[in-house]
C-alpha cells in the first residue's frame, strides 16, 4: 500500500491561522460586550464567576476529566492556572466597568504587542506591528485628551433630535459648549461624559458656578451607580446610557420639555 502525504499549500497555511485569529477576536469582543450588559444586575465579579463556571461545565462536558487519573502535580497546575484565569478575567472585566471596551481591549492589547516587537526577527513582522500600533492610536486616549466623541453616535443623536421637533446645536468639546451656551439660550443639554479638553462633569460644573441652570442630560456609556451620582455630583439634572432607543430619547424629552411643539428653542 502507498500512502501520498501533499503538505499544504503556503497560502492555506497563512489563511488558517488568520482566520482562527480573527474568529477568535470576534468571539473575545461580542463575549465580553454581551458580558458587560450583566454588570448592573451582578457585577464584575458575579460576571467573572458565570464565565468561569459556565466554561468549566463546557469543559467537562467535553473533556470528561474523571476518566484521567491526576497526580499531586497535576493538581496543583490546574489550582495556579484557575487562579490566573480567574484574576485575569476579573482585572478585565473591572477595567470595562470604568473604561469604554475599545480601550480596555487596546490596553490589554499593549502586552502581546510589546513581547512581539522585542522578539521580531523579520522587517514583514515589524509591518505588522506598524499595523497594530497605528490601531492603537485611534482607540488609546492622545494628545492630551481623555476620548474623542463619537461621530457617527452624535449624528445619530442630532438626527432622532431634529425628527422629535428639536432645533439642535452641537459643540466638539466642554470648552465650546461653554461658549455656546454663554452666546444663547437652551432649553435642554445633552452632554456627553467623555469629551476631549473638557469633560461632560467638569463642562456641568462651570455651568453650574455661573448660575445657568438650563437642564443637563448626561450621555454616558455606563449604567452604574456611581456613575449616575458622578452626574448628579456635577449639577446635572439627568443621565442616557449609550446605546439609547430612539423611544428613551423621546422619554427624556417628554421629562423636561413636556411642551415640545415643531418650532421648539433650540436643543443643544
Amino acid at each position: 500500500m502507498t500512502t501520498a502525504i501533499r503538505q499544504a499549500e503556503p497560502s492555506t497555511a497563512l489563511l488558517i491561522p488568520i482566520g482562527a485569529l480573527i474568529v477568535a477576536m470576534l468571539s473575545f469582543t461580542s463575549g465580553a460586550s454581551v458580558a458587560k450588559q450583566l454588570f448592573p444586575i451582578v457585577g464584575p465579579q458575579g460576571t467573572t464567576a458565570l464565565r468561569l463556571s459556565i466554561g468549566a461545565l463546557i469543559l467537562i462536558a467535553v473533556l470528561r476529566p474523571w476518566r484521567v487519573r491526576l497526580t499531586a502535580t497535576s493538581w496543583r497546575s490546574i489550582v495556579f492556572y484557575g487562579l490566573a484565569m480567574g484574576g485575569m478575567n476579573l482585572l478585565f472585566y473591572m477595567s470595562i466597568q470604568r473604561l469604554p471596551l475599545g480601550i480596555a481591549i487596546a490596553l490589554e492589547f499593549t502586552g502581546p504587542l510589546t513581547v512581539a516587537i522585542l522578539s521580531s526577527r523579520r522587517k514583514i513582522d515589524l509591518l505588522w506591528v506598524a499595523l497594530a500600533a497605528g490601531g492603537l492610536s485611534l482607540l488609546l486616549p492622545v494628545a492630551g485628551s481623555i476620548a474623542n466623541v463619537d461621530p457617527v453616535g452624535a449624528l445619530l443623536a442630532k438626527t432622532l433630535l431634529r425628527r422629535e421637533g428639536c432645533t439642535v446645536q452641537t459643540a466638539a468639546d466642554g470648552h465650546e459648549a461653554l461658549d455656546a451656551m454663554a452666546a444663547a439660550r437652551f432649553d435642554l443639554v445633552f452632554m456627553d461624559m467623555r469629551m476631549p479638553h473638557l469633560d461632560g462633569p467638569g463642562a456641568a460644573r462651570a455651568l453650574r458656578a455661573r448660575g445657568d441652570r438650563t437642564p443637563i442630560i448626561a450621555l454616558t456609556a455606563n449604567a452604574f451607580a456611581e456613575d449616575r451620582e458622578r452626574c448628579y455630583m456635577a449639577g446635572m439634572d439627568d443621565y442616557l446610557a449609550k446605546p439609547f432607543e430612539a423611544r428613551q430619547l423621546h422619554d427624556v424629552l417628554l421629562r423636561w420639555m413636556p411642551q415640545l411643539v415643531e418650532n421648539a428653542s433650540p436643543a443643544a
